[in-house]
């Protein structure tokens, strides 16, 4: 009988150290939630919170990032400019958006039928939506389900054209268009 106690002890003391190894379904819900918000174009950062002050600057917040990128003729996008809008009652000044402040800076006004879109559609548990020189982000708690890792996507998708600074094409100078064995050169 000790024999076989002494057995099952040393399979328990083997095994413990494997089930250690096992992700936890908190961690893997986030895992998705992540690999789910690359296979949709938008990048993850851990970073500090969106109000942060300069001396308290420490990564403890996540933001899905819809970054500005560059077309095909070489160009990087650009917006007109920087915001930052918190879900939050105090912190902050007024922004026409129901539980939402302005943190510093606010947005032109043609873009805010843009944003309240945007804000209609994001889950819940979004608390700041920023955009900087690195593109729109969104900063969210990570909780729910992986359709809210869409939703926050196409929020994010819809709201991204209507801050783009248009990008003016210019024409080619007329000399150029001209060949050199042209005779009327």
């Amino acid at each position: 009988m000790t024999k076989y106690l002494l057995i099952a002890l040393v399979v328990v003391f083997v095994i413990s150290p494997l089930l250690w190894l096992r992700q936890s379904p908190g961690l893997a819900r986030i895992t998705a939630f992540r690999n789910r918000a690359l296979q949709l174009g938008l990048k993850v950062q851990i970073v500090p919170q969106a109000d942060a002050e300069r001396e308290n600057r420490s990564p403890d917040a996540v933001r899905y990032l819809r970054p500005l990128l560059t077309d095909e003729a070489g160009r990087t996008a650009s917006v007109s400019a920087y915001w930052t809008l918190l879900r939050s009652e105090r912190r902050g000044h007024v922004s026409p958006f129901d539980g939402w402040r302005w943190y510093r800076d606010s947005a032109p006004a043609p873009v805010h039928d843009a944003i309240g879109r945007c804000l209609a559609a994001l889950p819940e548990s979004v608390v700041a939506l920023r955009v900087d020189d690195q593109g729109l982000s969104a900063y969210w708690s990570e909780t729910g389900a992986v359709r809210d890792v869409e939703l926050l996507a196409e929020a994010l998708g819809e709201l991204f054209p209507a801050l783009l600074v248009p990008v003016r094409k210019i024409p080619p100078a007329p000399h150029l268009l001209t060949r050199p064995d042209d005779p009327h050169l």
